[in-house]
């Protein structure tokens, strides 16, 4: 066995971005939690008090509506935020269980908006559901999952359950990733050594290590060739290296953008970015350039400085395809041109 253990984050991470993984659990570099990240944990230790009876810890109101949103479809009492680990193919297994009553377990999520709450189908072949199956009640031969979904700040709640088999052989399609990883953890010193994936860059918001990430730096050159890690890595799992695709072309034209109003009627299904977010995004950049707490701090030209920051976000986001931005509050003369120079068709609100 191994002495690598394999969790459901670790196998997410490294599906999302390998250079991110190795950043995190390689080189030890923390990723500070975000509002979002914060607020779920807040809500999880509330529920996880109430259900064994232990002291309530502080909250604010909008957390606590959530945690209070999900107690109808929970137990009055269970054991809360259980460990488990088991052994599988080689390798250790682990995972913390938000609740669980004998084969009954339970996994709260807050979410932005109940409309990315997956199907079942998604759902049953999700890594941590088959993980904690198998994990959180072995002695039984089948148990009933419920995934919880509580919309932040509303409190609305969808909840989906559904039955699920505890038979270690359903973890056998997670054995390459999870042989990957542990390879990786025995040759990899450091993270940049790994190709990074630029579609991870802003999945859950900017990603905290893009200013030290050499595939986010060089997100304008070809990045598609394989490390010689990468080859070993394939090899070793008797996988046939495959040849660097095309290198991705930045195009302008890519994005249509909606400024001073609300995409209401937009019919794409393409990415739809808030363009708060790539500001956000580009002042973290800038902090670190500049050496300054904000953008606006920079004397004479922080709005010209923004716009460059601007400009190489797009081109990170638009390497990836075609997507939506949105601003309905005033932006500076000089990131509204280079909103408009990118875009491919631009829809005004009423001035």
């Amino acid at each position: 066995m191994t002495d690598v253990r394999i969790s459901t984050s670790q196998i997410k991470l490294w599906s999302d971005c390998k250079t991110r993984w190795a950043f995190e659990r390689i080189e030890h570099r923390s990723a500070p939690p975000g509002p979002a990240a914060t607020f779920g944990t807040n809500v999880h230790a509330w529920v996880a008090a109430h259900l064994s009876g232990q002291q309530y810890p502080d909250v604010t109101r909008d957390e606590l509506m959530c945690a209070q949103a999900l107690l109808p479809h929970l137990p009055s009492r269970a054991e809360a935020e259980t460990h488990f680990n088991f052994v599988h193919g080689g390798h250790g297994w682990h995972g913390y269980i938000d609740a669980q009553d004998g084969p009954h377990i339970y996994d709260h999520k807050t979410i932005k908006t109940l409309s990315k709450v997956p199907d079942l189908a998604a759902l049953r072949g999700d890594p941590q559901a088959l993980i904690y199956a198998v994990g959180g009640a072995y002695e039984y031969d089948t148990v009933t999952l419920q995934w919880t979904y509580v919309e932040r700040p509303t409190g609305a709640v969808i909840p989906m359950k559904w039955a699920a088999s505890t038979k270690p052989q359903q973890l056998d399609a997670l054995l390459p990733t999870a042989d990957a990883i542990a390879y990786a953890r025995r040759t990899v010193t450091e993270a940049n050594s790994l190709d990074g994936n630029l579609a991870a860059c802003y999945k859950y918001g900017p990603c905290p290590h893009r200013v030290v990430c050499h595939t986010y730096q060089n997100r304008n050159k070809t990045m598609t060739t394989p490390t010689k890690l990468e080859r070993q890595l394939k090899l070793s799992l008797g996988l046939a290296p495959t040849e660097p695709p095309p290198a991705p072309t930045v195009k302008g034209g890519l994005m249509h953008a909606y400024i001073g109003c609300l995409p209401i009627k937009r019919a794409s299904q393409r990415p739809l970015y808030d363009m708060a977010m790539l500001i956000e995004s580009a002042n973290d950049a800038i902090k670190v350039t500049h050496d300054v707490a904000h953008w606006r701090m920079i004397p004479y030209t922080a709005a010209g400085v923004l716009a460059v920051a601007i400009k190489d976000t797009i081109a990170a986001i638009g390497s990836q395809g075609p997507f939506d931005v949105y601003s309905v509050f005033p932006l500076p003369p000089e990131v509204l041109s280079v909103i408009i120079t990118a875009a491919a068709e631009v829809t005004k609100g009423a001035s």
